[in-house]
């Protein structure tokens, strides 16, 4: 859901699509991590591992998206 238009009808930058696709990418990490958790005999050291590789993303898209920007 879009809650804002951008001014102008201005375009993202190459680096706002790169960091949006990173958030999505830490998404699907975390997907996999709720059902490896789901699973008969989830593996915790798997499940650690998935949510550190997404939580870095995010920080990454953080870095990315936001740089620079009023929040």
């Amino acid at each position: 859901m879009c809650w804002r238009r951008r001014q102008n009808g201005a375009v993202m930058t190459l680096e706002e699509r790169l960091a949006v696709k990173l958030l999505a990418q830490a998404g699907a990490v975390l997907g996999k991590a709720v059902s490896e958790t789901l699973c008969t005999e989830p593996d915790p050291r798997i499940i650690r591992r998935m949510l550190r590789e997404a939580q870095e993303m995010i920080r990454e898209f953080e870095e990315q998206y936001f740089d620079g920007k009023p929040v």
